[in-house]
């Protein structure tokens, strides 16, 4: 229903330049807060988790011309990102700090496109609400300071989605140079297939209402580009793993069993920060999201096109086994998305019929959304600020020391310790090969070290559990002399008790 006109002059337009004003100044402050907050965590510089350390040992240990082959230890990551990283691991050092760069950036710029973006949508202060949470969100705070590909992901769904709110008004020249460039961003995020997808039905749509032979050049061109650019993935992807049942492991992994409502509702969890994890919550996000699609039809047609079509080629695809993480938990480039028909969805509660209830509700749902995103954040803020703390065990390791006290490694905290010790002599660190910290596998690195006296045992995430287990067989033959433990990482310098006459089956 169309607004009453509202004069000039009038105290009611006044008002409404005074809110708009104290809204951009509002949203100008979550996005320098939010900008501010990664800085924060990414100058803490936590240790890397697993899955970053094996893609670092890939990009560290590689030269550049071998970076975009085949990686090791079943990596999986856009060619251009790992060009990008490995010339940033380049420029300074520590390495932790060098390969997040490229993320931060990336998160950086989304959070100020986004506020952008929200705001030519929608002049509102529920813009600055969606800003809040995402600026909140747990996972955009991870994946800002983590060596993913994942706030790329996020980037590049931002800048497809604003050409396609602003395609009615480019030149043609620009329309074509952004239909042959835009498919190139693949080489930076593998979920540009998904935007490219969204996009083109926006100027699709656009062509058909013109009905200019002109408007036709650009849809042929990127959906040709487009087509190209997934084949060319798959291609990479087989070709790189040989096979697909790998891929579907991590599609079974990333897209549970189900029907497509409760994929859709488990991968919009990670935008709201888990708030639809709860039925009740997930129901009233859905309500709230509806509302805001056929808002956004009437008052913003492109970015709910670009909306339901881009999720819509996400779950056909990842159904196909195309790309199995376009589900589950990385599922940022969904945010603008997900926050955008939230904001929606809320002003058009506010709006309506001008209910003075309506408006109560509005606020209320904004605030609890708000706090919610920052309650996440205060239940697991730990494994943001922390990591696994393996860098600060290793900061205490006498590592000069290795040859009189040689340093057995576990599997799990391998790959991290390769990278924190690249620059220093680490000849005598012993690797363990095995998953599974056993008895015997210690024993094995033991004899491999030359059966010292003392050793230091170096272990990461999981292994705590699992060498728990072993823990009567290991002290019926070794004394623990000192332990250093921070988060979930610790190194423990154990001294043989006896001479061991042991097998390795023993």
């Amino acid at each position: 229903m169309p607004e009453p006109a509202v004069k000039p002059d009038s105290p009611a337009r006044r008002k409404s330049v005074d809110d708009e004003r104290w809204a951009k100044w509002a949203l100008t402050a979550v996005v320098a807060a939010g900008i501010l907050a990664g800085l924060i965590i990414y100058l803490n510089n936590r240790s890397f988790i697993i899955d970053e350390a094996m893609l670092a040992c890939n990009v560290i240990f590689r030269p550049l011309a071998d970076i975009r082959n085949h990686l090791d230890d079943n990596q999986l990551a856009p060619p251009l990102f790992l060009i990008l990283s490995k010339l940033s691991s380049a420029l300074f050092k520590p390495w932790d700090l060098s390969l997040r760069v490229l993320p931060l950036v990336c998160s950086f710029l989304s959070l100020y496109l986004f506020a952008r973006l929200g705001w030519r949508t929608m002049r509102s202060w529920f813009v600055v609400v969606s800003t809040t949470i995402l600026s909140l969100n747990f996972e955009y705070l991870e994946f800002s300071t983590t060596f993913k590909q994942y706030a790329c992901d996020l980037l590049v769904t931002l800048l497809l989605l604003a050409v396609a709110t602003s395609w009615s008004g480019m030149k043609r020249r620009a329309r074509l140079l952004v239909a042959v460039l835009l498919p190139l961003l693949i080489g930076l995020s593998f979920t540009t297939v998904f935007g490219l997808f969204g996009l083109w039905v926006v100027i699709l749509m656009f062509a058909l209402r013109s009905r200019e032979g002109k408007n036709w050049e650009p849809v042929v061109i990127l959906g040709a580009m487009t087509l190209v650019v997934s084949i060319l993935l798959w291609l990479m992807m087989l070709s790189q793993y040989h096979h697909a049942s790998f891929l579907s492991e991590f599609w079974r992994a990333g897209f549970p069993q189900g029907s497509i409502v409760s994929w859709t509702l488990l991968a919009f969890s990670s935008v709201l920060g888990y708030l639809v994890g709860s039925p009740p919550m997930a129901h009233i996000w859905a309500v709230i999201s509806v509302i805001g699609f056929i808002s956004l039809a009437r008052c913003a047609r492109p970015v709910a096109a670009f909306s339901i079509a881009s999720i819509s080629a996400a779950i056909l695809l990842a159904i196909l086994g195309y790309y199995p993480f376009a589900g589950e938990r990385v599922v940022l480039y969904l945010a603008p998305v997900g926050l955008l028909s939230l904001a929606a969805g809320l002003k058009a509660i506010w709006t309506w019929k001008r209910i003075g209830a309506f408006r109560f509700v509005a606020v209320v749902l904004s605030v609890f959304l708000i706090l919610w995103s920052g309650f996440s954040i205060w239940l697991r803020g730990n494994e943001i600020w922390l990591g696994d703390g393996l860098m600060a065990v290793i900061a205490q390791l006498d590592l000069g020391n290795a040859v009189k006290v040689p340093i057995l490694v576990s599997k799990r905290a391998s790959y991290a310790f390769r990278v924190y010790t690249v620059d220093q002599d680490r000849a005598q660190a012993i690797y363990l090969s095995d998953w599974n910290l056993s008895l015997g596998q210690l024993y094995a690195g033991w004899v491999r070290a030359g059966m010292p006296r003392r050793f230091w045992l170096v272990q990461s995430g999981r292994d705590d559990r699992v060498s728990g287990e072993n823990g009567a067989g290991l002290a019926r033959h070794c004394v623990v002399r000192q332990s250093i433990r921070r988060g979930n990482s610790a190194a423990t310098l154990i001294e043989v008790a006896a001479e061991l006459e042991l097998t390795p089956a023993q």
